[in-house]
C-alpha cells in the first residue's frame, strides 16, 4: 500500500506559521499592555510623591515658588496619568483584538490538524486490513500446500 499523503499538507503548514505569527503578535501586545500598567503605577506613585512633597514644603515653610511649582508638578504629572491610562485602555483593547485573531487561527490549524489524524488513522486501518488480508492468503496457500502434499 502506498504511503499516507495528506493533501492538505501545504495548508496546514501555512496555518501553522500564521498560528504562530499571532501568537507572536499576542505576545507583543500582552508586553505592551504590561509596559502601559508599569507606567500608569509609576505615574500613580509619583503624583503620590509629588503631593507628600507639597503638603511637606506648605507645612514646614511659606515658601510659595515651590508650591507652586509642586503645584504645578502635580497637575502635569496627573495629565501624564490621564494619558497613560487613555493608552493602557488602548493597549488593552489591542490585547483583545488580538487574542481573538490568536485564537481563531488556532482553532483553524487544530481543524486541519483533526482532518490529518482522523485521515491517517484511516490509512493505517485501511493498511493494516489490506495486510491482514495478504497474511490471511499466505496463510491460506501455506494450508493448501501443505493438504497437497508439496
Amino acid at each position: 500500500m502506498k504511503r499516507f499523503a495528506f493533501g492538505l499538507d501545504a495548508v496546514l503548514g501555512y496555518r501553522e506559521q500564521l498560528e504562530r505569527e499571532k501568537q507572536t503578535g499576542l505576545a507583543d501586545a500582552q508586553r505592551k499592555v504590561v509596559e502601559r500598567e508599569d507606567a500608569v503605577a509609576a505615574l500613580a506613585e509619583a503624583i503620590q510623591t509629588t503631593f507628600a512633597e507639597i503638603r511637606r514644603v506648605e507645612q514646614g515653610s511659606l515658601d510659595v515658588v515651590r508650591s507652586c511649582e509642586g503645584r504645578e508638578h502635580l497637575a502635569f504629572l496627573r495629565r501624564d496619568l490621564t494619558e497613560a491610562r487613555l493608552e493602557l485602555r488602548r493597549s488593552e483593547a489591542e490585547f483583545a483584538a488580538r487574542r481573538e485573531d490568536y485564537l481563531r487561527a488556532r482553532m483553524d490549524r487544530q481543524v486541519l490538524s483533526a482532518l490529518k489524524a482522523r485521515r491517517l488513522d484511516r490509512h493505517e486501518r485501511r493498511a493494516g486490513r489490506v495486510e491482514q488480508a495478504e497474511l490471511d492468503e499466505v496463510a491460506r496457500l501455506g494450508d493448501v500446500l501443505r493438504r497437497t502434499g508439496s
